[in-house]
């Protein structure tokens, strides 16, 4: 059985991201500034971002030659002009590859390595590690620095590259449903479909202004933050990072309506008792995403928000992300919504069959899904079927009237924070550590701070003793080598094999049902 969407189908205009978003007509007043810097006030109005985007592109042109087909990595903080890098970079015809900026030289050499961009857009204070992730990937490519080239921005003669909606706009990186982490490639017309896919979900009479936080180099944060409110005329205010009371100061410096978030800031929104010192009374709505959010503290974060609307969402890089939509007045406690417009699914039973009324693993197929991992042809036909639909590795139900809900995962990723760990990427860098025979890492849940932690059961060699300074170290030599989000919070343990199946499979449930279970053998925490 397929499952269809229940709202209206969107048609998809054949049109690459700058015209759609900068060229097509709005009815957007010329005054209304639509990002806004939330600790400066710094904001743009839709004529100055397509004015900047043009000079911006013209500089890639003619500066750097950048042309058509080119890649430009993008490695900042959430900077408020990041919408003007990318738009400028379809200007001049290349395609944006983002990265996380807190990335280890090596985490940024892998990405490097892969896409082979032209130049990198990075800030003073990141030179450094790109200069060390160049040297690794051995690749040679021309730094600019934004927070240089701004001060000297200035509007020239440009014809812009004429882009169609079948050219790829963004390679962002995802771990998928394991391994390293893969180029996703999603064109032009993958993320105009998304952005009319979200668009359902706002009232055009509406005045909506929005709290920018989760990362941009996300896609959630790119599309969801910078694409759909900017298609739309809202104004977004931008934070670098997220801090607590910078975040309250904002919601009621800029009487924010709406701001979407993951379940750890969502915790700390609930239950931290700063937070009836701030006005918070204008934000109407929250939409979390990333990771799931428990029932008791979706209600929770609803008394916090004074009855603001709580809305769950579900999607993946792979996606463009959105995938499903909670309605306004439609919502129901734990679930990710109902279909996005133009979205199919069938749920497949372990026979590999589409199930009609049964739990299993959730598979969609739509104009948001990617074109396929960059050079990866295998790994892409793993999760892509003849049918055209991506198996997401989540196991999911649907009830009588449309309304999914996640209920497991087959992929083996961990969720830290909204983050993405793919254990086996740790576990091939745990190996070669000195003391390390075999390991293996799973997902510790921690309700506490709503969210999952890596933990590594290692089996040392001979003569390594089981003991609280080894398993220091081996935290120790992951710290160094990792961005945070993948360090080892979950703590090492000590096992004296690693379970696996007859083909070498490591069979994860029995280590999971073991945490339940034992009581800690020699373990540390940094």
């Amino acid at each position: 059985m397929i499952f269809t969407s229940k709202l209206p189908a969107i048609q998809v205009p054949s049109l690459d991201l700058f015209t759609f978003l900068l060229d097509s007509p709005k009815d957007i007043p010329e005054s209304r500034p639509l990002l806004i810097n939330g600790a400066s006030g710094r904001s743009y109005t839709l004529s100055q971002l397509r004015s900047n985007s043009l000079a911006f592109g013209a500089g890639l042109a003619k500066d750097y030659g950048v042309k058509r087909g080119d890649v430009l990595a993008l490695f900042t903080p959430n900077i408020t002009e990041y919408s003007t890098i990318c738009l400028g970079a379809f200007a001049a015809g290349a395609t944006v590859t983002t990265a996380n900026p807190a990335y280890t030289a090596a985490e940024l050499a892998h990405q490097l390595g892969q896409t082979k961009p032209k130049v990198i857009v990075t800030l003073s204070g990141l030179v450094g590690t790109v200069k060390q992730a160049m040297e690794i990937a051995q690749v040679e490519l021309q730094i600019i620095l934004y927070d240089m080239l701004v001060e000297k921005e200035v509007e020239r003669p440009f014809e812009r590259v004429k882009l169609t909606d079948r050219d790829i706009a963004y390679i962002c990186y995802s771990s998928g449903t394991s391994g390293k982490p893969k180029g996703v490639q999603l064109t032009h017309r993958n993320l105009v479909a998304n952005v009319l896919q979200q668009s359902v979900l706002y009232d055009d009479k509406e005045e909506v202004t929005i709290l920018g936080v989760l990362p941009f180099f996300h896609i959630f944060g790119l599309c969801c933050i910078l694409h759909t409110p900017l298609y739309k005329g809202m104004p977004v205010v931008t934070m670098e990072k997220f801090d607590l009371v910078e975040f309250l100061t904002c919601i009621q410096k800029y009487r924010v309506t709406m701001t979407t978030i993951v379940p750890p800031i969502a915790l700390a929104l609930a239950r931290h008792p700063i937070v009836k010192k701030f006005d918070i009374s204008s934000l109407e709505n929250v939409v979390c995403g990333a990771a799931p959010l428990s029932r008791d503290l979706s209600k929770e974060l609803q008394v916090a928000t004074r009855g603001g609307t709580i809305n769950q969402g579900y999607g993946m890089t792979e996606t463009s992300p959105v995938v499903a939509v909670c309605m306004p007045g439609e919502e129901v406690h734990g679930s990710i919504g109902i279909l996005a417009p133009s979205v199919e699914a069938k749920i497949l039973g372990e026979d590999g069959k589409a199930w009609p009324n049964k739990e299993g693993e959730l598979c969609v197929r739509g104009p948001n899904i990617m074109l396929g991992y960059l050079n990866n042809p295998e790994a892409t036909t793993e999760v892509i079927d003849q049918d055209g639909f991506l198996h997401t590795g989540d196991v999911a139900k649907v009830d009588e009237d449309g309304h999914f809900f996640i209920t497991d995962r087959l992929k083996e990723l961990i969720k830290y924070k909204g983050f993405q760990v793919a254990p086996a990427e740790l576990e091939a860098l745990l190996l070669t550590h000195p003391a390390v025979v075999d390991v293996a890492v799973i997902p510790l849940n921690k309700p506490e701070e709503a969210t999952e932690v890596p933990l590594a059961y290692v089996v040392v060699r001979e003569n390594v003793p089981e003991s609280a300074e080894v398993a220091k170290d081996i935290m120790r030599f992951v710290s160094k080598n990792v961005v945070s989000y993948k360090k080892l919070r979950g703590g090492v343990r000590f096992i004296k094999s690693i379970p696996k199946n007859s083909s070498g499979k490591i069979l994860r449930r029995n280590l999971k049902d073991l945490v339940n279970q034992e009581k800690p053998s020699p373990k540390a925490k940094l």
